[in-house]
């Protein structure tokens, strides 16, 4: 078809034109639309995972709570289920007034001496913790001893190694009247098939007795 003689096209192309150019407006709107929709139910996503909490994360709460122990004047503590310090933290927690036994971990002191082992760091700063966290608890330092063949000499050494403790835990901040020593010598050794002698321990070392006061006596 030629064109008019005008120099404008003819109808019909002007007309198949503008429809084209309607149908790009179409598609430039529905992708506009798709747009919008997308973002709206990404920010529901995202809000939705804000207000629920993410199930992953209990078993990685669970895990820590065997670990970490939160105290009663809001410090935290390491001590693993199982452990020594985990036992003595259910009792402190468990507010029996019955007197209980516990051994600290054995090993504490060098043969022979009241010098400190470095098993012995870790172990008494725990232990200043956990009393500070229930002042209403009372604590007796029983010091061991290896049997040399002289029960004197075994008897002083437990007493100087229950004394080093108690002057240790003074230093520290527990009060004096909370704190007792005693030396039995090598007459309460560890038994042959305790589980601390089969990590290493020894009878160079000390227990503790803690003792709950009484309610008029606090």
């Amino acid at each position: 078809m030629r064109p008019a003689e005008d120099g404008r096209p003819p109808v019909r192309q002007a007309k198949r034109t503008t429809a084209e150019m309607g149908m790009v407006r179409l598609i430039f709107l529905s992708l506009f639309l798709l747009l919008v929709a997308a973002g709206a139910l990404a920010l529901r996503s995202c809000d939705a995972r804000s207000d629920n909490p993410v199930p992953e994360e209990a078993p990685l709460n669970a895990a820590v709570a065997d670990v970490i122990v939160g105290l009663p004047n809001g410090a935290t503590l390491v001590a693993q289920k199982g452990t020594v310090g985990r036992q003595l933290i259910e009792w402190l927690a468990m507010n029996d007034g019955k007197a209980m036994p516990f051994e600290l971990g054995g090993k504490e002191f060098l043969p022979g001496s009241t010098n400190p082992t470095v098993e012995d760091s870790g172990r008494l700063p725990r232990l200043v913790m956990m009393l500070k966290a229930y002042p209403d608890v009372d604590v007796q330092i029983l010091g061991h001893a290896r049997a040399s063949g002289d029960e004197r000499a075994d008897i002083a050494l437990s007493e100087a190694r229950a004394r080093f403790v108690v002057d240790r835990l003074r230093k520290e901040g527990i009060g004096e009247d909370r704190l007792s020593a005693k030396g039995v010598g090598s007459s309460q050794p560890l038994p042959p098939d305790s589980p601390l002698r089969a990590g290493g321990a020894t009878d160079d070392r000390v227990s503790l007795v803690l003792v709950r006061r009484a309610a008029a006596d606090r």
